[in-house]
């Protein structure tokens, strides 16, 4: 009964080891280490689809002694960005924008003046991020800051023209993967683009950095 008892538990194993290699994972496979997630310096391409910009309420208009502003509501956005190391790897992430109520800003420069619509504004926005990797996995949390875009409007309030003047920052600290990480995403200058016929925001970043 031993012998018996011997003989069907290696063929158990064998059976285990052949479906391991036919599946795509053997002995071999797992034991090696996976490869550990890029770092160091980059740059990146950054796309922001402003038709899917979600806002939680309507901007209002406030008088200050230098002006009047828009103050804006909770606004949420989704972007992706494809970041270019310097050692040759890639890594392509979505990240997830949220700006609180009154976090950006707008400065009216100029307004028609029949309709009082922006025609000039130059927007200031705080706001914190979640980069995701394209299966959804959590990689940084972090918070930027935009402090000048300047953003020009059509007769019906609608943005023909947005351009940094002032680049925008971001530092974010890691998660998963890059827990013990810290990304900074040196300057990011972004402008307004079309791409798929739709209204995009495209930033470059240099000096991009996961260290």
């Amino acid at each position: 009964m031993k012998l018996r008892t011997i003989i069907i538990s290696i063929l158990i194993v064998l059976f285990a080891l052949c479906s391991m290699g036919q599946s795509g994972y053997g002995v071999d496979e797992m034991s090696k280490p996976k490869p550990s997630m890029p770092t160091g310096k980059f740059q990146a391409d950054f796309w922001f689809d402003l038709t899917k910009l979600v806002s939680y309420g309507q901007p209002i208009v406030e008088e200050r002694e230098d002006g009047n502003y828009m103050i804006f509501p909770a606004l949420f956005g989704d972007s992706f960005i494809i970041m270019n190391f310097a050692d040759g790897s890639t890594l392509q992430a979505e990240i997830m924008n949220r700006i609180a109520a009154g976090g950006a800003v707008m400065k009216i420069v100029e307004a028609d003046p029949n309709t009082g619509i922006p025609i000039h504004g130059v927007y200031r926005v705080e706001l914190t991020w979640d980069m995701y990797t394209e299966a959804g996995q959590l990689l940084f949390t972090g918070a930027g800051l935009i402090p000048e875009r300047h953003y020009y409007f059509n007769k019906d309030g609608v943005p023909v023209k947005i351009e940094d003047v002032k680049p925008a920052t971001a530092e974010g600290a890691g998660i998963g993967p890059y827990e013990g990480h810290t990304i900074v995403l040196g300057e990011i200058y972004m402008s307004m683009e079309m791409r798929d016929n739709k209204p995009f925001l495209h930033g470059t970043w240099k000096g991009g950095e996961i260290r």
